[in-house]
């Protein structure tokens, strides 16, 4: 065989192991720094993970090779739900608007689990949180109703669950790498 294409098929497959190990290792780091960081009592944060983790945060709670046979604990007509949609439009900006509407910056959202019994399906509702400091520090408040007054506009139940509102591609989540 020619001497240089042993050399470059050596580099190459020593570059590949030292890839497969860096990717695998980057994986147990970013759980093991996951893990140590939620057992501190701090604000909730999040973190950049890579799809290596991803996937195996998605599959260690589907524990399926298949949306049909995911034992996902939220369920929509007692399938699995595999994802919930948030549109920008219509939950987001509503909730940014009604903040600056009552003179408060907004912050964020609250991401907060129930369960519709007439439609039988798990649901988030989305609340607006809002710097409830004007001051330099923000302070993290959930844009509620006072005991006095009675809203409807300020707090939203429109989550597209799968699997009836899901996106195109959303069986690629069952990708081991999650790209095609």
């Amino acid at each position: 065989m020619n001497k240089s294409f042993l050399i470059f098929f050596t580099l190459g497959a020593i570059g590949l192991m030292v890839f497969a190990i860096y990717k695998s290792v980057y994986g147990e780091v970013a759980i093991n720094s996951i893990e140590q960081s939620s057992l501190q009592i701090q604000s909730p944060t999040s973190v950049p993970i890579s799809d290596t983790l991803a996937y195996r945060f998605f599959m260690d709670y589907h524990k399926s090779d298949s949306s049909e046979g995911s034992e996902g604990l939220l369920k929509n007509d007692n399938a699995a739900i595999t994802q919930f949609y948030l549109d920008d439009a219509k939950i987001i900006e509503p909730l940014r608007q009604k903040a600056a509407s009552l003179g408060k910056e907004f912050i964020g959202l609250s991401a907060v689990l129930g369960y519709n019994k007439v439609l039988d399906s798990h649901t988030i509702i989305w609340v607006a949180v809002v710097d409830a400091d004007s001051g330099h520090d923000v302070v993290p408040e959930l844009m509620l109703p006072k005991s006095n007054e009675k809203w409807d506009s300020y707090i939203y139940d429109y989550t597209g669950s799968c699997p009836k509102d899901c996106p195109q591609n959303s069986e690629m989540l069952w990708n081991q790498n999650w790209r095609e």
